[in-house]
C-alpha cells in the first residue's frame, strides 16, 4: 500500500486576548477571539451612547425647569426639524420649490396653508392623487368637527382644493394613433360623452403617409382604431386608448418666473468669465451673439431677464396609456 501523505500541522499563533494573554493557539481560535472581542466592544459602546443620551435628557429637563429661554429654544429647534423633514425637494418639478407661491396668490381662503403644505407633502413623498384626496377629506372632516363655521368652506378633495386654490397646470391633451402617432383632439373625436354598447363602431385613424405616392398601397389610409370601450354602469363610454398631454409653455414660463432669484439666475449668463478662445456653452456662439429682432441684438444683458431663448428637443414623444 502506499504511504499516507504526512499531515502538515497547522501553524499556531499567538493570542492576545484577555483569556489567551499570549498563548499559542489555533489561527482560527485567535479569529474567533478577536470577533467575540469586536462584538464586546461594539456592545459596550452602544450602551455609553444610550447612557450619554439619557444624561442629556436629564441635563435638558433641569435647564427647562430653570429657564423659559432654554424651553423656547428647544421648541424652536423642534420646529426647524419637522420643517426640514416635510419641506418639498427644491426645484424638483414646476411649482414645487419649498418657497411655494400659487399662480394666482389672491386667494381670499385663510386657511389655505394647510392645503398648500399638503400639496408639498405630496411631492416630497411622491403620494398618488388618490390618496392625497383622501387625506384632504380627512382633514376636512377633522376640522368641521372642531370648528364648523371657521372651516366650513375647507374642500373635502384633491379637486376641490386645487380648484380653491387656482392650482391648474394648463396642458393641451391629444388622443394618439398607435399604428402612426398622428395626434387628434380628443373633443373632436368623442363628440357627446354619450353611453355605447361594446360592440358599437370606434373611429379609425385617417391619415395618410404619403398621398402623393406613386403606388397604390403607399397611399392608404392607416386605419388605427383609435378608441376604447370603458365599462361604466349600464354601459360602455369611448375613450382613446393612448393619449398625450402637451404643456401650455405659457404657463409653465409663468410658473418659473413664480420661482425665487429665477430672474436673477436669468442674467448670470452676462457675468460669466470664459476665455475668449473658449466655446464654453451656448452663449459663447455665433448665434447667440448675433441674434437679432427688429434690427437690435435680442440677448443683451440689460435685457436678460425678459428676452428668453427657448429650444426644442425633438425626442419629446412620450404618449401614455
Amino acid at each position: 500500500m502506499p504511504p499516507k501523505p504526512a499531515i502538515k500541522p497547522r501553524k499556531k499563533v499567538s493570542c492576545h486576548c484577555d483569556e489567551c494573554n499570549g498563548k499559542l493557539v489555533d489561527p482560527r481560535t485567535k479569529v474567533k477571539h478577536e470577533a467575540e472581542y469586536e462584538q464586546m466592544n461594539r456592545s459596550s459602546r452602544s450602551t455609553k451612547i444610550s447612557k450619554s443620551v439619557s444624561k442629556r435628557v436629564r441635563i435638558d429637563n433641569n435647564d427647562d425647569e430653570t429657564s423659559n429661554a432654554s424651553s423656547s429654544s428647544s421648541d424652536l429647534n423642534n420646529e426647524t426639524s419637522d420643517d426640514e423633514r416635510f419641506a418639498a425637494p427644491e426645484l424638483e418639478d414646476f411649482g414645487d420649490d419649498e418657497d411655494f407661491m400659487c399662480a394666482d396668490s389672491d386667494v381670499e381662503f385663510s386657511e389655505s396653508w394647510i392645503l398648500i403644505w399638503i400639496f408639498k407633502y405630496q411631492s416630497r413623498f411622491r403620494h398618488s392623487e388618490v390618496s392625497i384626496s383622501s387625506l384632504i377629506g380627512f382633514f376636512s372632516q377633522v376640522l368641521k368637527d372642531a370648528d364648523s363655521k371657521r372651516f366650513a368652506n375647507f374642500p373635502s378633495s384633491s379637486y376641490s382644493a386645487k380648484k380653491l386654490l387656482r392650482i391648474d397646470k394648463a396642458t393641451k391633451t391629444y388622443a394618439v394613433c398607435l399604428k402612426c402617432n398622428n395626434l387628434y383632439k380628443i373633443g373632436e373625436i368623442l363628440g357627446q360623452n354619450e353611453q355605447v354598447t361594446e360592440a358599437s363602431p370606434g373611429l379609425k385613424c385617417s391619415r395618410v403617409e404619403f398621398p402623393k405616392h406613386l403606388m397604390k398601397k403607399y397611399r392608404e389610409v392607416c386605419g388605427e382604431e383609435l378608441l376604447k370601450n370603458v365599462p361604466v354602469n349600464n354601459g360602455y363610454i369611448k375613450r382613446p386608448r393612448i393619449v398625450f398631454p402637451m404643456p401650455d409653455l405659457k404657463t409653465q414660463i409663468f410658473t418659473m418666473y413664480q420661482r425665487p432669484n429665477f430672474e436673477q439666475n436669468l442674467a448670470k449668463w452676462a457675468n460669466r468669465h470664459v476665455n475668449g478662445d473658449i466655446l464654453a456653452d451656448i452663449y459663447d456662439g455665433e448665434v447667440w451673439k448675433t441674434f437679432k429682432s427688429d434690427d437690435t441684438l435680442f440677448f443683451t444683458p440689460e435685457l436678460a431677464d425678459s428676452n428668453l431663448g427657448i429650444m426644442i428637443n425633438l425626442d419629446w414623444f412620450q404618449p401614455f396609456d
